[in-house]
């Protein structure tokens, strides 16, 4: 990979707004709603790609200060996910 530092004005203008609003809010209602010992099953429709939803998944968690694993599930289409095992587990003792 390779990449050069370019001044901001002679980039492309950034694209305005917010997107992916309505999918954002799902997700983040999602992350946190998740609690130890729950796992959450997400079933995409057929407009949904797997690879944008995994990485707004992960956004989600970050911004709610959390972090999941995601995995796929045996059929195409189904992910899960769950708080990463060490937020299960408590502050350790001294």
């Amino acid at each position: 990979m390779q990449y050069t530092l370019i001044d901001e004005q002679d980039a492309p203008t950034r694209p305005t707004g917010r997107r992916g609003g309505r999918r954002h809010r799902e997700l983040d209602a999602l992350v946190a709603a998740l609690s130890p010992g729950q796992v959450a099953r997400i079933d995409l429709s057929d407009a949904d790609k797997p690879g944008p939803i995994r990485k707004q998944l992960f956004e989600a968690a970050a911004r709610a200060g959390r972090s999941v694993e995601v995995w796929e599930g045996s059929g195409a289409g189904v992910f899960y996910a769950a708080l990463v095992q060490s937020q299960l587990e408590g502050p350790p003792d001294d």
